[in-house]
């Protein structure tokens, strides 16, 4: 059964398309707006996986119905990290004690994707001295770019290669992904900072060869601390 939230985000795709054409039949004002920041992503549902530091940059523009309300859409470059077991992990079973891993050195998926955020932005009635809040919450959908695995040998390096380059039984990843966006910051003039909370609904790994579990039904869970710079076109 699909998530709501996935599906309200398919939905929201072939909306997105016609979007530059209802702002220019609108005469509303129009805010463009370059976005970057750093980003940290976990994955929900499995574990132990350890959060790590990534990169967003991207455009938005926001068509403002009024002081209050505004919608708006961002084509966002993303890339994110993930590290967990290494797969080279070996499983020592000592006699008549349990099983554990001795780790040789760390595994860390890498995935680079395209967004396609659709947001209805809220701002504050007034401003709080030269302060504006905000805050956004709405769909997203991804086209993923690029999958790599880096697994790092503490004697020989890090190797960095494709996610599904094995030569047999390979593990399969989602090459899209989708679900919800909130967030929220305050801007003082052209320039704003703010955080955001982005959470996949799409399996990272869908299904993948046994032993190799780690990203198995694991859906992606970002923070990111975003600065946005831009102005207002249009009256």
């Amino acid at each position: 059964m699909r998530s709501p939230a996935l599906l309200l985000a398919l939905a929201a795709v072939p909306v997105m398309p016609m979007v530059p054409e209802a702002l220019a039949a609108q005469n509303l004002p129009i805010r463009i707006t370059g976005l970057a920041g750093l980003n940290r992503t976990s994955a929900t549902g499995v574990g132990p996986i350890d959060a790590q530091l990534g990169g967003t940059v991207g455009l938005s523009a926001t068509l403002e119905f009024s002081r209050l309300f505004g919608l708006r859409t961002e084509a966002l470059l993303s890339r994110r990290a993930l590290r967990g077991f290494s797969a080279d992990d070996q499983l020592v079973c000592p006699l008549e004690q349990p099983c554990t891993h001795v780790p040789l050195g760390h595994e860390e998926t890498r995935l680079t994707d395209l967004e396609f955020p659709l947001l209805f932005e809220v701002r504050a009635p007034k401003d709080i001295g030269a302060v504006r809040p905000f805050a956004y919450a709405g769909p997203f959908m991804a086209l993923r770019l690029r999958c790599s695995r880096a697994s790092g040998v503490e004697a020989s390096g890090t190797l960095v290669a494709p996610c599904e380059s094995e030569t047999s039984l390979p593990t399969y990843y989602s090459d899209v992904d989708g679900g919800l966006v909130v967030g929220g910051g305050v801007r003082v003039g052209v320039v704003g900072v703010g955080l955001r909370w982005t959470r996949g609904y799409v399996p990272i790994v869908p299904f993948q060869t046994a032993g190799r579990e780690g990203l198995m039904n694991g859906k992606s869970s970002s923070l990111a601390f975003l600065l946005e710079v831009g102005g207002r076109l249009g009256n």
